[in-house]
């Protein structure tokens, strides 16, 4: 039996007769209806038949109080880490939303293959700086690595008017081996028709409508627009 308060039972005579007072019990710890077994008669009472209204125990104020103020502090404490996460251009996914820098670029930023893409526009600049650019954000100068990222890039930098524009790849000085800014093996090429020709060691993406291949080696000091890219 669940424990009981304030109830009085008063016996007044013979048969068995009770009268309960019709005072408010309050139980404590669960919300099913108590029973009252008497033990004289064997018999066993429900509340509404001996008359006593039941209520679930009342808080105290100052308890509502202290768990109102709880539930403020820990509303507040998300709405704030929520705010506290921005999109920055830095190459990492900062809000945890599975994309990369779709806010916060100067150049148009855009996500595809799990990687991020910045198509910059704005000032045309030598291979080396562009890398730089590219690098201070966490980017390096595009690398491509499949016949469908190749294709995507060319329709890609017409779309955004980024014209002929650097990748990560150039002759390395040493070896004079092919390679990516980004670390990655070169796999994957499709230079144009008699290219590489040896005008230059810096490689730009360059989009021709008459010709399907786009990879023209060039010199590095030419200004360009350029493509960044991370993820890989």
């Amino acid at each position: 039996m669940l424990g009981l308060n304030l109830l009085t039972l008063l016996t007044l005579g013979c048969n068995d007769h009770y009268l309960y007072s019709k005072e408010i019990v309050y139980v404590l710890g669960d919300t099913a209806q108590p029973e009252i077994h008497d033990t004289a008669s064997s018999r066993t009472y429900t509340l509404s038949e001996a008359g006593i209204v039941f209520e679930p125990p009342p808080q105290n104020d100052e308890t509502i109080a202290a768990d109102t103020a709880l539930e403020e502090v820990e509303d507040t404490s998300i709405v704030e880490e929520i705010e506290e996460v921005e999109e920055i251009c830095d190459g990492i996914d900062n809000n945890g939303d599975g994309n990369i820098d779709e806010e916060g670029c100067e150049c148009i930023q855009v996500n595809n293959f799990d990687n991020s893409y910045l198509f910059c526009n704005n000032t045309p600049l030598s291979w080396d700086d562009a890398e730089a650019y590219c690098n201070t954000y966490g980017y390096n100068l595009v690398t491509i690595t499949t016949d469908i990222e190749d294709e995507w890039l060319e329709e890609s930098t017409s779309v955004y008017s980024v014209g002929y524009a650097w990748t990560g790849l150039r002759k390395d000085s040493l070896d004079d081996q092919w390679k990516w800014t980004s670390g990655l093996q070169v796999l994957y090429t499709d230079w144009r028709h008699n290219e590489p020709s040896s005008d230059g060691r810096c490689m730009e993406l360059r989009v021709n409508p008459s010709d399907t291949s786009c990879w023209n080696d060039i010199m590095c000091h030419l200004e360009r627009y350029f493509i960044c890219s991370t993820g890989y």
